[in-house]
C-alpha cells in the first residue's frame, strides 16, 4: 500500500476505502484469492500453453479445441474406469491404501461420546514402545500435533 501511495495518492485513497478482504490475497484468509484462484489460473495457463501472442480469434479456437479434447479424454477415461468396475481414481486408491496402512497402527482404546474425544494408541513398526494420544473430534485436534 505504501508503494501505491507513493505512485498515486488518489488510487491509495480509493483502495484504502474498500474492505481489504474483498480485494487482497493477504487479507482474505486464503479462501477467495488464495489457492482457488491460483489453481484456476494454472489450469487456464495449461490450456493456453504455446498459444501466446496469437490473434484473439486463434486463441478462442485453440481454447475451444483444447477444452473439448480435455473433457473428451477424461470422459473416455471415466467410461473405461466404470467398465472395469473401478469406482475411484488411481490417485484416490493410492491415498486410501496409504491411509489404511497407517490406520492399522492405530487402536482406539477409550471413547467419550459426551466429550467427543478418544484415546488412540499408536505403534510404529520398527520402533519401540507405544504412544497414546488424545483426539478431540469436535475441535479436530490431536495431542500428537498432526
Amino acid at each position: 500500500m505504501d508503494e501505491i501511495k507513493k505512485q498515486d495518492v488518489k488510487a491509495f485513497a480509493y483502495l484504502d476505502a474498500i474492505n481489504k478482504e474483498k480485494w487482497t490475497a493477504s487479507h482474505d484468509g486464503g479462501w477467495r484469492c488464495g489457492i482457488l484462484t491460483t489453481n484456476i489460473s494454472e489450469c487456464i495457463n495449461g490450456v493456453l500453453k504455446g498459444a501466446r501472442r496469437l490473434p484473439v480469434s486463434a486463441l478462442v479456437e485453440i481454447t475451444l479445441e483444447r477444452t473439448v479434447h480435455y473433457f473428451h479424454m477424461r470422459a473416455m477415461k471415466g467410461k473405461k474406469m466404470l467398465q472395469n468396475n473401478q469406482l475411484w481414481t488411481d490417485f484416490a486408491c493410492k491415498m486410501f491404501i496409504s491411509w489404511q496402512q497407517k490406520a492399522v497402527e492405530h487402536t482406539v482404546t477409550k471413547y467419550s461420546h459426551a466429550q467427543q474425544s478418544a484415546s488412540v494408541v499408536t505403534r510404529c513398526q520398527g520402533r519401540h514402545g507405544m504412544n497414546t494420544h488424545v483426539v478431540k473430534i469436535a475441535n479436530r485436534e490431536c495431542s500428537c500435533g498432526k
